[in-house]
């Protein structure tokens, strides 16, 4: 990515970001470049990561002796994760205290979601309750399914098949109300194929991403939540023989059916399937927020702030809906709340 990015949106090198039409590749996936940036903030000696924890809460604290106004954020941290189930969470107790901030700024929206969730950030509603109804609404919180509406749902397969199946393209758009694109992992650009086993030949494999209305259907047969004999709402992780169930069959139905005139071979049985559920994968186009008597959120040019607690929501999620919502305004939402903490000193 450092090769042919070009200064990926300004994050390393070039001041405008490298050029309009750029294409920043990662050539081992995005989580290998994300691990690669960080190791290099690291470097820097002035970034702190915290491995294999999860921000759990926060709580204003007042140093003692100081006035009431004088306050900073404290984080608290666990070990759980965004795919354990609501008695898990209940039974974690490994806490630990992060440090105190004085800013805090947000890159998830599900933070905002209810206490049931795994992502929910513990103690928002309590701190900044106002906050927390505006910014629901903003997203349009539906209590009856328990997701944000304005936030689209898919589902993803990987699939392996034994041989090549031949077909004469390495990626393709589909108008079939299930599946809306596939494509064929080792055609990624500037992807190496890894030296095979011996004795074992390397499988095909292909990604299919869903429609946004299968997904919803899929959501309504098997909700990612569930009230529980008293009443309280709980978490469902992912399920292994769910997701390698109905959604990933009818995926692959879909797949074998579109390509049937186009294989020069059967595909056969996949040697390897594997379903994934993105509950929050991407914002929709929203409604411009309309002005309310009590702002207690200012919408900046690409950041929320939450009036008076030092708290500021970065994300593709709070761009206007006119705006474009991918990675590139994620980047430039994170670029613009630093520039605006810069000039506040």
């Amino acid at each position: 990515a450092q090769k042919y990015g070009g200064g990926f949106f300004g994050i390393y090198g070039g001041a405008n970001g490298g050029a309009k039409d750029e294409v920043a590749v990662s050539t081992e996936g995005m989580a290998s470049f994300c691990a690669w940036l960080q190791a290099r903030a690291m470097k820097s000696g002035r970034v702190k990561v915290e491995q294999m924890r999860r921000v759990a809460s926060m709580r204003k604290k007042h140093a003692t002796g100081t006035a009431p106004s004088t306050w900073a954020w404290e984080l608290v941290g666990d070990r759980a994760h965004h795919e354990m189930a609501t008695e898990q969470l209940e039974d974690s107790t490994n806490e630990d205290i992060l440090g105190c901030y004085d800013v805090v700024i947000l890159t998830e929206h599900m933070a905002w979601l209810p206490e049931w969730h795994p992502c929910s950030l513990q103690g928002l509603h309590s701190s900044c309750p106002k906050a927390v109804t505006w910014v629901r609404e903003t997203l349009r919180y539906d209590d009856k399914a328990r997701r944000f509406k304005s936030i689209a749902p898919l589902f993803t397969l990987m699939v392996a098949f034994e041989n090549a199946l031949e077909l004469p393209f390495a990626a393709a758009c589909t108008k079939d109300p299930v599946v809306q694109f596939m494509a064929r992992q080792s055609s990624r650009p500037f992807a190496s194929p890894k030296e095979e086993m011996k004795g074992h030949r390397r499988a095909e494999c292909w990604v299919l991403v869903s429609t946004v209305d299968f997904a919803e259907t899929c959501l309504q047969d098997e909700t990612m939540s569930k009230k529980d004999d008293k009443g309280r709402v709980r978490y469902r992780p992912q399920e292994e023989s769910y997701l390698r169930g109905t959604p990933a069959d009818q995926m692959l139905a879909v797949f074998v059916k579109l390509t049937e005139k186009l294989r020069k071979i059967d595909c056969g049985k996949p040697v390897y399937m594997r379903c994934q559920r993105w509950g929050a994968a991407f914002p929709l186009c929203r409604e411009e927020t309309k002005t309310r008597s009590e702002s207690v959120v200012t919408e900046r040019d690409g950041f929320w702030e939450l009036v008076g607690e030092n708290v500021f929501c970065i994300g593709d999620y709070v761009r206007p809906s006119s705006d474009a919502r991918h990675v590139e305004a994620a980047v430039q939402s994170a670029h613009a709340v630093s520039k605006h903490l810069h000039y506040q000193k």
